[in-house]
């Protein structure tokens, strides 16, 4: 029986603009990530070989992202294949197949913000490395293994979406009502939209301002190492000491202003700690795998 329902018809289209959305933004980002390392290039310090093996690790992500929503796409098709063939005109079933897709609408949103999240990441720590005061091998140090490292995180990502698509198949073809998957699904949504949403907030925070106080040195690697570890022992459950002064977070002490821009980098590493301090039981190895993606200075096993 053809699917027919508008309500319907309509939430299919909405998870599908999710993936033009992924792949509009993924275009974009993918073209200003060129520019920012062709203005890398132009500085002194970065050989042609890790100016090529930067370019390849973007290129591997941003086209490895653009497969996976391609993939993604194809998931949704099937799926709104399998919606037409199990349809029917039943109220209950037209109500369980509505409220399967506005909680698989508000998945495929999150998706899509995560992956816009991701983008802003990755250009956001190549501006760093183009505006840092050291032109070191240190700089290509922290970017080693960032695109790989990246496009596994898309990965467990769109995966994540895909076992949802595949679990929510399976039950639409035995045409039964099957109300447990709604309610996980629903407490999944809860949990991703939860402290983690909250905490990548703080986190992306601290990290424009470094930006913001590049000129003191706090982009450089001494710095982001000292707050790293502060999250490392705050995730193990140690008390930490956040930094005060410009020498503790290791960012230029004789430049005027310096300390004033020690106390902004204290400021949000307290709001993320707070944040940290704050999750659930439940949440927390969630939380504790993003932060541990985020964190390539420091060991946190």
């Amino acid at each position: 029986m053809p699917l027919v329902d508008p309500a319907i018809e309509k939430k299919i289209e909405q998870f599908i603009e999710q993936t033009v959305k992924i792949d509009t933004l993924a275009q974009k980002e993918k073209e200003q990530a060129k520019k920012i390392i062709a203005a890398i290039e132009e500085k002194e310090g970065p050989t042609r070989e890790q100016i090529a093996k930067l370019e390849s690790e973007i290129k591997e992500y941003f086209d490895g992202v653009l497969d996976l929503n391609e993939e993604y796409k194809k998931k949704i098709k099937k799926f709104e294949f399998t919606i037409t063939k199990s349809f029917t005109q039943t109220p209950k079933w037209k109500e369980y197949i509505s409220g399967i897709l506005e909680l698989l609408n508000k998945k495929a949103r999150k998706v899509a913000e995560d992956m816009k999240d991701d983008f802003r990441d990755v250009k956001l720590k190549l501006k760093v490395k183009q505006a840092s005061h050291r032109r070191t091998a240190g700089i290509w140090e922290s970017l080693k293994g960032f695109g790989k490292k990246m496009l596994d995180k898309a990965k467990k990502m769109f995966g994540s979406m895909d076992k949802h698509l595949d679990d929510l198949m399976d039950s639409l073809t035995d045409k039964k009502l099957v109300s447990h998957d709604i309610r996980r699904i629903a407490s999944q949504l809860k949990l991703a939209g939860g402290s983690l949403a909250i905490i990548k907030k703080k986190f992306e925070d601290f990290e424009k301002a470094q930006y913001e106080l590049r000129e003191f040195g706090a982009s450089d690697s001494e710095p982001d190492w000292v707050f790293q570890d502060i999250i490392r022992q705050i995730i193990k459950g140690d008390k930490a000491e956040i930094p005060a002064s410009a020498n503790d977070w290791q960012i230029f002490s004789n430049m005027k202003g310096s300390n004033r821009a020690a106390k902004i980098l204290s400021s949000k590493t307290e709001a993320l700690v707070k944040a940290i301090q704050n999750v659930t039981v439940a949440e927390l190895q969630e939380v504790r795998e993003y932060l541990k993606g985020q964190c390539h200075r420091v060991d946190f096993d």
